[in-house]
């Protein structure tokens, strides 16, 4: 009895840890001209304003308004907290080598800004409906 009940409470434990992990989404449009997966670091510099292209296509990060996904997507694909990012284009802008990305207002307004766009890439959770885009780069967390 005590051995299955022991069981029980591991096996709700892992099923628990496995439904709280996330996942992150690195999305482009429909008219995206590469049709291929994108490296981490690609995606990393494309959302520091650095040059990335890949196929020769210059990419360009469309952000997202303050979101719970906004700052996993930062800590697990940059690097970077809220406040490093804050600080990181302060100190561009202050300096002149960049400014930061557009933002799309929400999941509609990002969904449209990228299906009208052929280099934009952005970012949506795991559990968001990503119908009408294509996923370039899946991130667990």
């Amino acid at each position: 009895m005590k051995r299955t009940f022991i069981s029980l409470v591991l096996l709700l434990t892992v099923g628990a840890q496995r439904s709280a992990a996330g996942e992150i989404l690195v999305v482009s449009g429909p008219n995206f001209t590469v049709k291929k997966e994108l490296t981490k670091e690609q995606v990393r510099l494309a959302f520091l304003g650095k040059p990335a292209s890949v196929d020769g296509v210059q990419l360009h990060a469309l952000d997202r308004k303050e979101h719970s996904v906004k700052t996993n997507f930062y800590k697990q694909v940059v690097g970077r907290t809220s406040v490093e990012m804050k600080a990181y284009w302060s100190e561009q802008v202050f300096t002149s080598l960049g400014y930061p990305p557009p933002v799309a207002a929400d999941l509609n307004d990002l969904k449209k800004q990228l299906s009208d766009s052929k280099d934009e890439i952005s970012y949506v959770d795991g559990s968001e409906n990503t119908s009408g885009l294509n996923v370039l780069m899946r991130v667990s967390y």
